[in-house]
């Protein structure tokens, strides 16, 4: 649920190891949206240095239902070591905490 003030307002996972982006570098996640057009950044960070990270948006197409985006960082620093997820719905809005801004996201892969 995103609500106001922040327009950067989302959530994290921070993972144990850093991600392999030798070989796998684009990420699939499942969504479900109020709406389409909405748009989801997924941004890898390294935690212990916020200037070494990579983002990619994509945008709903489907509303009430479950939808698979892919999000390819194939343009990925592979010198950084990220071991951060973060996903944000339409950055740079601030929500209001409805069911136009209630999102889900499920089934996070990295193919």
């Amino acid at each position: 649920v995103k609500g106001a003030p922040e327009v950067w307002a989302g959530s994290f996972i921070d993972l144990v190891n850093p991600i392999n982006f030798s070989v796998l570098r684009t990420f699939k996640v499942k969504v479900y949206s109020p709406r389409v057009g909405a748009r989801l950044l997924l941004k890898v960070e390294n935690p212990a240095n916020g200037a070494q990270f990579h983002e990619v948006e994509a945008t709903t197409t489907t509303a009430n239902a479950w939808e698979e985006l892919t999000f390819d960082h194939s343009g990925v620093n592979l010198g950084y070591s990220m071991s951060r997820v973060v996903l944000i719905f339409d950055l740079g809005v601030a929500g209001n905490g409805s069911p136009n801004f209630t999102f889900y996201f499920d089934d996070i892969t990295l193919n």
